[in-house]
């Protein structure tokens, strides 16, 4: 199907040799006449309109097409599409093999990012550290209920600030970016524990963020709705990546309605886990 998987390198046309990929996995899929531009546009109008669709296999498929590509886009060998959908069905076939009780028991550290509920948006945030040029990065990732993104920031801070000093200003990035999208309903979330619990909590918070979290606390106001979610790193890996990509800028990169190509993949990644948990 065409738009699943371009880029792919072979001689042949990106187009043509995704579908090829996708017809060797048997996998039954609806062509798009004028297919979605984005990835995650495709797997929602299959998801929302051809129900009976094995996404575990598509899953693997799709993130095996994704891997050729960056593979072939680092120098190393394209593999053809018979040995792509090969390999894809041999590893669905393996995870088939997995008991019941191993399936549906996540690793310790497994924590995927999940979609806020129906007309809110998930604004996620992160600061990074970078001791040997002396500042620190913030990044901001802002998706709607079907993981679609709306607002991206990768930020350079040339401060030598500490750990719950670069969070606490990373949430307040975030509310400020949201607020000047025109959103009314969302939900912070942060895998920085005292941070969240300052914003949810009445009590003080730590010396060294008290001025921030006042800040957040009014810029909040101007919501309609707001919530404050404590995720581990594993369910904020694209905010992550943003502040991390913050080490190689000036002062500030903002993206919308565009994804960064840093975090494409990721962000694909999340909408494949969230399509998999609703069926």
């Amino acid at each position: 199907m065409c738009g699943l998987g371009e880029s792919s390198g072979h001689a042949l046309s990106n187009c043509q040799f995704a579908e090829e990929v996708w017809s060797c996995t048997k996998i039954k899929l609806p062509c798009f006449r004028d297919p979605p531009g984005e990835f995650i546009d495709i797997v929602w109008a299959i998801n929302d309109n051809y129900g009976e669709v094995n996404w575990e296999l598509f899953a693997i498929t799709a993130w095996s097409l994704w891997n050729n590509r960056n593979n072939v886009r680092h120098g190393g060998q394209c593999k053809s599409h018979e040995v792509i959908a090969r390999e894809a069905v041999e590893y669905w076939k393996e995870v088939q093999t997995t008991s019941p009780t191993q399936e549906k028991t996540p690793a310790p550290d497994e924590h995927p990012w999940a979609p806020p509920k129906q007309g809110w948006y998930k604004v996620n945030t992160d600061g990074a550290i970078f001791e040997d040029i002396k500042c620190c990065g913030i990044g901001v990732v802002i998706r709607n209920e079907r993981g679609q993104l709306m607002e991206a920031m990768s930020k350079n801070v040339e401060l030598p600030l500490g750990v719950l000093e670069i969070e606490a200003k990373a949430v307040e990035e975030g509310v400020l970016l949201a607020w000047y999208l025109g959103l009314k309903e969302i939900i912070i979330e942060t895998d920085a524990q005292q941070v969240a619990f300052s914003l949810r909590s009445h009590c003080v918070s730590p010396s060294s963020i008290r001025k921030i979290i006042e800040g957040i606390m009014l810029g909040l106001r101007c919501f309609k709705a707001w919530e404050v979610s404590h995720t581990r790193r594993s369910g904020n890996c694209a905010a992550h990546i943003m502040a991390r990509q913050a080490k190689f800028l000036n002062e500030c990169n903002i993206w919308v309605e565009e994804t960064p190509p840093m975090i494409a993949d990721q962000i694909q990644s999340d909408v494949s886990h969230c399509i998999l948990n609703s069926n």
